[in-house]
C-alpha cells in the first residue's frame, strides 16, 4: 500500500525526533553537554576524606565537635559542657555551606589547605546580621611517661617509634554506648583522648594509646583503666575497664556513630 506524503513526513519526524534522543543519551552517558563540558560520571565515587571529624574552637571559648560523613557534616557548639547551639551542611573540595541552629541562620566558610583553620562568614536569617569568624582545629597534648611509651617498667606494650611511624586515625569521632552515653575522641598519632557525654553534659573523660587495633587508657584522672580492642571495620570497640580503688572491673563496647 502506498504511505501518503503526511504519513511519510510523520514517520521522518519520528525517525530525527529518535536520532535526537540517542544523541543526548550519548552525551549523558559521557558526561558531558552540547559544549563538551562537565563531569564524567565516576565509576568509583568514593566519599571524600574526612578533614572535619573533631574538636574545633574560636577565641571566644567554644569547642566545636564536628563529625563528618561523606560530604555532609554536624557539628555541636559546647561551652562549659553544655551544649550551645548546633548546625549541619555540606563540604565541597575546601568549601563549606550550612545552617545553625534549626535555620536561624546559614554560614559559607573555606578550610585552610592543611586543614586545620576554617575561616567564614554567618548571617542571621531574622536580621540580616552577618559576621565573620575562624576555627582551628584543637591539637591533643601529646603524652609522656609509660602510657606515651607504650609500656611499663615490666617491658610491656609497644615501643616508641624512631622513625615516623604515625598510625592511620581510627578513632576521631563520635562513639555511643548501649547506655545512652555519647563518647567524643580525638586521636593523634599513637595517643588519644575522649570525652563522655550524657545530655549535652560532660560525665568523665580519658586518654589513653593505640597500638594497632589495640587500646590502653585510664579515666578521670586515674581513678581506673582500660584495655580494649578496635575491630577490624574500625567500627567497634570492646574491651574491660577496671576501678583502680575497687578493683572492680567491668567489660564495655562501643559502636562508632557514624562509620
Amino acid at each position: 500500500m502506498a504511505k501518503s506524503p503526511r504519513e511519510s513526513n510523520t514517520q521522518i519526524i519520528i525517525a530525527l525526533i529518535g536520532a535526537v534522543v540517542a544523541i543526548a543519551t550519548a552525551l549523558i552517558a559521557q558526561g558531558g553537554d552540547s559544549g563538551g563540558e562537565g563531569s564524567p560520571i565516576c565509576a568509583d565515587c568514593s566519599p571524600p576524606p574526612d578533614r572535619l571529624t573533631g574538636t574545633w574552637h574560636d577565641d571566644e571559648g567554644y569547642t566545636y565537635l564536628i563529625q563528618q560523613n561523606g560530604t555532609q557534616f554536624q557539628y555541636r557548639m559546647m561551652q562549659g559542657g553544655n551544649e550551645q547551639g548546633s548546625g549541619s551542611g555540606n563540604i565541597d573540595a575546601q568549601g563549606l555551606h550550612y545552617s545553625y541552629d534549626a535555620g536561624a541562620g546559614s554560614c559559607d566558610a573555606i578550610l585552610s589547605n592543611d586543614n586545620t583553620t576554617i575561616t567564614g562568614t554567618c548571617k542571621d536569617a531574622a536580621t540580616g546580621e552577618s559576621w565573620p569568624f575562624q576555627l582551628q582545629k584543637a591539637v591533643v597534648a601529646i603524652a609522656t611517661g609509660p602510657i606515651a611509651q607504650g609500656g611499663d617498667s615490666g617491658g610491656g606494650g609497644s615501643q616508641g617509634c624512631t622513625a615516623d611511624c604515625s598510625p592511620p586515625d581510627r578513632l576521631t569521632g563520635t562513639w555511643h554506648d548501649d547506655e545512652g552515653y555519647t563518647f567524643l575522641f580525638q586521636q593523634n598519632g599513637t595517643q588519644f583522648q575522649y570525652r563522655m557525654m550524657q545530655g549535652g553534659n560532660e560525665q568523665g573523660s580519658g586518654s589513653g594509646n593505640i597500638d594497632e587495633q589495640t587500646l590502653h587508657y585510664s579515666y578521670d584522672a586515674g581513678a581506673g583503666n582500660c584495655d580494649a580492642v578496635l575491630g577490624n571495620n574500625n567500627k567497634t570497640i570492646i574491651g574491660t575497664c577496671k576501678d583502680a580503688a575497687t578493683g572492680e572491673s567491668w567489660p564495655f563496647q562501643l559502636q562508632k556513630t557514624n562509620p
